[in-house]
């Protein structure tokens, strides 16, 4: 609105003064008034959310990053040598002092059932929290046994191995997570 209200007082300014008749002032008031205000409006809103920001509690994030290539990722007989890659730098950003980790999208090597409520068994060379104390945001591939299509999911799961959260992704990526037609 501000962009049209700036460009028909140019035009109005423009027009009237090509053709030789008087400038309108007020329009032209009217508009640069209306500029002034936005920009006051942004500058006092501006500091408003930094100051939120600045007394907002912190919390330190690990983000992990394997470098696991997207021709090795997928691969069964490689899946718990990538698990134990992101365990590894989780551990690592763990004992630095993070309070909550993020892996990346697809991350976890194996596909979860959807209706999967907890992480697996101590014995089980899946299990997610091993030896993790803080939360961890991660990407697995999910499936329910009715489900078409398997989906592309983020959890949020507790040091105690509890599915605090998760979001299935919407739009997946054409070529890389479906085929078109197929």
């Amino acid at each position: 609105a501000l962009l049209m209200l700036c460009s028909g007082a140019i035009y109005d300014a423009l027009s009237t003064h090509l053709a030789g008749r008087p400038l309108p002032k007020r329009p032209l008031i009217v508009a640069a008034g209306l500029i002034v205000a936005a920009l006051v409006y942004g500058q006092i809103r501006i500091a408003q959310v930094t100051s939120t920001r600045e007394r907002a509690e912190k919390v330190k994030i690990g983000m992990v990053q394997a470098n696991i290539g997207i021709v090795q990722k997928g691969r069964a007989r490689l899946a718990f040598k990538h698990h134990i890659m992101h365990l590894k730098e989780s551990w690592a950003l763990q004992d630095a002092g993070a309070e909550l980790l993020v892996w990346p999208e697809s991350s976890y090597p194996w596909a979860i059932p959807r209706s999967r409520t907890t992480d697996f068994g101590e014995r089980d060379r899946r299990k997610v929290m091993r030896r993790l104390k803080v939360p961890l945001i991660f990407g697995a591939i999910t499936y329910g046994f009715k489900d078409r299509y398997p989906y592309n999911t983020a959890f949020m799961m507790s040091p105690e191995g509890k599915i605090l959260g998760r979001f299935d992704k919407n739009y997946l990526l054409v070529f890389g997570e479906y085929i078109p037609f197929y």
